[in-house]
């Protein structure tokens, strides 16, 4: 080995950054950059919208049933694998394996639209309706490693807890007695 080629550093700053995107990281047009995407690592995606309230709470009986409904077309259509997800309300998170990166722009604008037009077709008071429905870009993180799939799921449960209606902290603590049992 050359005494003067150094070994490349995966753990460096600009490595890890490429690893998620979206969200409200896009807020700078400085910051903006592909969004990396991958079929060999399960990516964990996160819906978020300040009007899914009241009415339009993707808890409700019948967004709920929409929500399922959409995800079960969509991810068929585009052959997209959902591993988890997480309706907390006010957004979703998916954890999902793509078969094509090509298909995931396909997939993540027909549910969106869908979504935000189902939701507010009956609510007239959001003004605009499904035009500005969700705040951010949707954001994606590749999951690589068993640890971070580990706390991928971990971190799945706590927000489904809350979804239900538990704290936080509640959550934290079930997830911790449920450790120590194994």
């Amino acid at each position: 080995m050359y005494k003067g080629l150094k070994q490349t550093k995966f753990q460096t700053k600009e490595f890890k950054s490429q690893l998620f995107f979206g969200g409200s990281l896009t807020t700078k047009r400085a910051h903006r950059t592909a969004r990396p995407l991958s079929t060999r690592y399960p990516i964990h995606l996160v819906l978020r919208s300040s009007k899914a309230v009241g009415k339009n709470s993707f808890w409700e009986k019948k967004n709920k049933f929409l929500i399922k409904q959409a995800l079960n077309k969509f991810s068929l259509r585009w052959g997209i694998k959902i591993i988890n997800c997480a309706n907390v309300g006010n957004h979703l998170h998916l954890y999902m394996q793509l078969s094509n990166r090509f298909t995931y722009e396909k997939f993540i604008r027909s549910l969106t639209g869908t979504l935000a037009l189902q939701i507010t077709r009956h609510n007239k008071n959001l003004g605009e309706g499904a035009k500005n429905f969700w705040d951010y870009r949707p954001y994606t993180r590749i999951v690589i490693g068993e640890k971070a799939h580990l706390v991928m799921k971990d971190y799945l449960l706590i927000n489904q807890m809350e979804g239900l209606g538990a704290s936080r902290f509640q959550a934290k603590i079930y997830l911790l007695r449920e450790h120590e049992k194994c």
